[in-house]
């Protein structure tokens, strides 16, 4: 029930989201506004509501404590959108923030705050929190082996042709309207791709509650599906994951087989050098990629290790182009509060269209709710280590998940707008895979009623 509420929750956000584009469906009106997010509300208090009767949960510091700062921002946030002046933003008439908009800013944000209470105060209280890992990682398998079954069904022509024309680094003049970029049953291809890169996050999850590395391999097919989706973030995100999955491995070989730590070790440096020589003289390591001209020219392209590193910085520095572009029109207090939830994304496809979001995600919390919200994450966040290294010290395998996926989880959000506890689906499964490890609680026998109880024990 928790996880159908929270995918509900999700959905909702996203369709709210999805304005201008109608990338995740069309908009809701006010009437199924209303209706899908009382349900939703009602949804999330009744689990609450039941945990407390049941003893799952109860009424301790830290909930009041959390209780306090989810109503600060839930009025913070409302009181941002409804008393900005966004005259000097929407100069356009037909681009004017309406009060529907201001609504369901305000509901997001609600939203937001419940699902942060459900997964630190909630789902950590059960006992069986392992089986909670499993089953939420077996549900979001499942989604992603339907995604590409369905994408290998309908397209598997595109996957032929990115094989015989190579083009991942540059994007085609014409190419993503015009198929060279695999999209599953997205709108966009860079969303199956933001998909599968969840995906490998979800399979490390699942090989740490197993504590089975083999299960992490699957992640080089996961690979493989992410270069045919195009989406460069998510390779990025990709490939910094492997590095830090390595990293951590290396550390357990040193504390299990030293001989074969340092002999990996001077691979490695061996391997570095052999790369570094020909990245700056010789050359001869390339990666071969065909651009599709508008003429429909091909023009064929060797890049060296380096040319892929410039590549790779000016990529993540073209993004804070778009920001650039926005603050153009900003004033001094919409540095200090933000412009809003959603809001921020309609404005900033008021200069063009294509830009969905600012594919940043400390830009995006910046400019949703600016000082405050960016205190606010950063303590999160700090909260979450902190109980990552207090609730797990004695599981190293738990400790050591929350160090892997961290260096990916920040890059990414370096060209990517998907921060945790966001209302939307790369925001709610970033939360459930950063929250869920760390503040893996159990209770004692005698504080807690047996979980059957929770769907049939009433008052």
């Amino acid at each position: 029930m928790i996880f159908f509420v929270l995918a509900s929750s999700m959905i909702f956000g996203e369709v709210n989201n999805s304005n201008v584009t109608n990338a995740f469906g069309r908009n809701f009106s006010y009437t199924s506004t209303f209706i899908f997010y009382f349900i939703i509300l009602s949804s999330f208090i009744a689990t609450i509501y039941i945990a407390y009767i049941n003893k799952i949960i109860k009424l301790n510091k830290r909930i009041i404590i959390f209780i306090f700062i989810g109503i600060i921002t839930i009025t913070y946030m409302g009181l941002v959108v409804f008393l900005t002046d966004y005259s000097h933003l929407f100069i356009n008439n037909t681009n004017k923030i309406t009060n529907l908009d201001k609504i369901k800013s305000l509901m997001d944000v609600s939203l937001s705050v419940f699902m942060a209470f459900i997964l630190m105060h909630e789902v950590p209280r059960f006992k069986e929190k392992d089986l909670a890992i499993r089953i939420f990682c077996y549900m979001f398998i499942i989604f992603s082996l339907v995604m590409i079954i369905y994408s290998l069904n309908t397209e598997f022509h595109k996957y032929v042709t990115i094989i015989k024309h190579p083009t991942f680094f540059t994007k085609y003049e014409y190419g993503i309207q015009n198929g060279l970029q695999c999209l599953s049953f997205f709108k966009y291809g860079n969303v199956y791709g933001h998909v599968l890169f969840l995906l490998s996050l979800v399979i490390l999850l699942l090989s740490i509650s197993y504590n089975c590395r083999y299960i992490f391999l699957f992640n080089i097919i996961v690979g493989i599906f992410i270069i045919f989706s195009g989406s460069r973030s998510s390779f990025l995100g990709f490939v910094i994951l492997l590095i830090s999955y390595g990293i951590n491995y290396l550390i357990y070989l040193y504390r299990k087989n030293k001989v074969i730590f340092y002999i990996i070790i001077i691979l490695l440096i061996f391997l570095f050098f052999l790369i570094t020589i020909d990245a700056f003289y010789f050359k001869n390591i390339t990666i071969k990629e065909a651009i599709i001209k508008s003429d429909e020219s091909k023009e064929i392209i060797h890049y060296s290790i380096l040319d892929l590193a410039k590549k790779c910085f000016n990529y993540m520095k073209s993004r804070l182009t778009i920001f650039d572009n926005a603050r153009n029109n900003f004033i001094l207090t919409d540095y200090i509060f933000g412009i809003g939830y959603n809001i921020n994304d309609l404005y900033c496809r008021t200069f063009d269209t294509s830009f969905f979001n600012y594919h940043n995600g400390y830009i995006e919390v910046f400019t949703s709710g600016g000082i405050y919200l960016c205190v606010l994450y950063l303590f999160l966040l700090g909260y979450i280590i902190y109980n990552n290294f207090k609730i797990n010290k004695n599981k190293s395998t738990y400790k050591n998940y929350l160090l892997i996926i961290l260096a990916p989880y920040l890059v990414y959000q370096l060209s990517e707008a998907f921060p945790f506890l966001f209302n939307v689906f790369g925001g709610g499964i970033m939360a459930i895979l950063l929250i869920m490890v760390p503040f893996n609680q159990v209770i004692d026998e005698d504080k807690i009623s047996n979980i059957r109880n929770l769907f049939i024990k009433v008052r």
